[in-house]
């Protein structure tokens, strides 16, 4: 390989590893919606103040618990609760979470999307 084909590929490497896209990682504190998260992967830093999506779900439940018939009720309830200690899907917004900046793929735009199993 010549040294300008092995320039071009450590120039390469290098740019995409300041592209982040999603991570595996564990919740360190969680306060009012937000999360501070250990990336399980990788030579990451904490990722502090990240905000939860809420997920919203609906379920219809039999008030007569005894026969199992009898009138339903609807419910709408929003979950997951996180807790410390949680493994969590965390993502990175294509552009800055905030609106301001030139930032793509930051580790400061993370999103927690989602609890693993």
């Amino acid at each position: 390989m010549s040294e300008f084909s092995e320039l071009i590929k450590e120039c390469l490497e290098e740019q995409s590893s300041m592209i982040h896209t999603a991570i595996l990682g564990r919740i360190t504190k969680v306060e009012n919606r937000k999360a501070d998260v250990q990336p399980l992967q990788g030579d990451y830093p904490l990722l502090v103040g990240l905000p939860i999506i809420k997920h919203r779900y609906e379920y219809t439940d039999t008030l007569d618990t005894e026969s199992g018939s009898g009138p339903t009720e609807t419910r709408k309830v929003e979950g997951p609760i996180y807790e410390t200690g949680d493994t969590v899907l965390v993502v990175f917004l294509e552009r800055a979470r905030d609106g301001k900046g030139n930032r793509k793929h930051s580790l400061e735009d993370g999103i927690i999307v989602g609890l693993m199993p």
